[in-house]
């Protein structure tokens, strides 16, 4: 598809850039995640989608033909063609045609738009110095985002042209052509060659001009990256910390990189995706949303995996403990406790499981409503029958009854002694060892607010003891 952009995505241009931060996070490149239903055109199946950038575009007011001519939307399709058609693809598809020429999944073009252009704009070159004038500095910002590898197709689409104006339009030497062609291990890009053409034989241009904007391409293409630079073959996604980063590369393969990019952490993967809240990283090996493996990088920056490749979800609950998911097409959500120093299962298909200090203790909640209490090797501390107790209660905004649970055990300030109310409503203490040092006899046991005491009730309705934790013995009665 031809458009005023056919011109402008080729015209790239002029050498002041736009810097970039190291530090910031991608102004222009942010993936919003694998498609459910969407395809690429050309191409079966989902893709990564990215944000629809910001590209701050104005209207200059000297552009004419405003009430004709959608120019932000054009700009903007050549724009998004540069920079994501080539990762769109992995690198199948080169053809200007889609790179610069908006022709595939950006186009914005009608039929009168093209008649217009063809019409008013292609032949007028005092207009196109303007709009080339305008386009410069938003191609110029997006180049300089791309990879060295990205930078140099589009150097190379330039030198195809120089040399397609030169040997065949004007020496009429389509042979010399061919062979520079074959000596430079190019192929004829029939949309880039097919706009000049195009443009003498509807009389708009002459060679002259296709001479002229040949040259105009060649003195003002910007400088390229160093291909030295590791830094030049990879775009940043996000900045994590310490010098973590998650980039993309030319093909638009992901990866989480160490120390300015000199330490590649990963293969290749189709996405990463960085999650804050664990400080995990969810790594999608196929182009498909339900699928992917969660990692998370030690202190050593050494990507953890899950010990089972068919976990959907994990997590470290203490040293020796897994919390995880699994979940497939065939079979439900099964949530489990993975014993890593024994390499097995210690409990599966139960309703939660809540960590306490740091998951020195873990309150599993079965789907019976029983309550086992684990220390942090997994190892149940009391054989007591415990069960969940559930009120309800009404917020007193709306009114809507909501159902919380009620604590049933209770952790002194230091986390070395619990009180535990069992299945028949009898109190007992026990220390962090899972030794009881309460029997499981008394109506209520609380904790004095220093946690040094505990008050003891052998009757609701009778004055508590005090029991020192320190001395391990009742107090006597004042």
């Amino acid at each position: 598809m031809k458009s005023i952009f056919l011109l402008s995505g080729f015209l790239m241009l002029l050498n002041q850039g736009y810097s970039q931060s190291d530090s910031c996070q991608n102004p222009l490149l942010c993936p919003q995640g694998i498609t459910r239903g969407k395809s690429l055109e050309g191409a079966f199946g989902p893709y990564l989608e990215y944000r629809q950038p910001d590209y701050q575009i104005s209207i200059p007011r000297e552009l004419g033909y405003q009430n004709n001519l959608p120019y932000h939307d054009l700009l903007q399709s050549g724009l998004n063609s540069l920079l994501l058609e080539y990762k769109n693809y992995h690198g199948d598809v080169t053809a200007s045609s889609y790179l610069i020429f908006s022709y595939g999944n950006y186009h914005p073009f009608k039929k009168e738009i093209l008649d217009f252009l063809n019409q008013n704009v292609f032949g007028n070159r005092k207009i196109l110095l303007t709009i080339f004038d305008w386009i410069n500095p938003y191609y110029q910002r997006v180049f300089q985002e791309l990879t060295v590898e990205e930078q140099k197709i589009l150097y190379s689409k330039s030198k195809q042209a120089e040399q397609y104006v030169q040997l065949v339009m004007k020496e009429k030497n389509y042979e010399k052509f061919e062979q520079w062609l074959l000596e430079n291990d190019e192929k004829k890009d029939e949309k880039l060659v097919g706009f000049f053409e195009r443009r003498v034989q509807k009389k708009q241009w002459t060679l002259a001009d296709c001479e002229f904007w040949v040259k105009k391409v060649k003195d003002s293409f910007p400088k390229m990256k160093d291909e030295k630079l590791v830094s030049s073959h990879y775009q940043v996604i996000q900045n994590i910390e310490n010098g973590i980063q998650i980039v993309t590369n030319h093909l638009g393969y992901y990866f989480i990189t160490a120390d300015q990019q000199n330490q590649v952490l990963t293969k290749e993967q189709n996405f990463i995706q960085y999650q804050p809240f664990d400080r995990s990283f969810l790594i999608f090996e196929r182009m498909n949303h339900r699928y992917s493996t969660k990692c998370y990088l030690d202190e050593n920056n050494v990507l953890e995996f899950p010990i089972d490749p068919s976990w959907s979800d994990w997590r470290w609950l203490s040293e020796n403990l897994i919390y995880a998911e699994k979940e497939s097409d065939e079979e439900p959500l099964t949530k489990l406790l993975f014993d890593t120093k024994n390499s097995k299962v210690l409990f599966t298909d139960f309703g939660f499981l809540i960590p306490s200090f740091n998951g020195k203790f873990l309150e599993l909640i079965q789907q019976d409503g029983h309550l086992k209490l684990l220390n942090s090797d997994g190892i149940e501390l009391t054989k007591q029958e415990l069960v969940i107790q559930i009120t309800t209660v009404i917020d007193p905004i709306s009114y809507e009854k909501e159902e919380i649970f009620i604590p049933i055990i209770h952790y002194s300030m230091d986390g070395k002694f619990l009180i535990i109310e069992n299945s028949k409503a009898k109190f007992g203490m026990m220390d962090e060892n899972g030794i009881e040092i309460l029997p499981f006899k008394y109506e209520k046991l609380a904790f004095s607010e220093d946690s040094k005491m505990v008050l003891v009730w052998k009757k609701l309705n009778a004055t508590p003891q005090s029991y020192s934790l320190e001395k391990k013995q009742f107090l006597p009665s004042k």
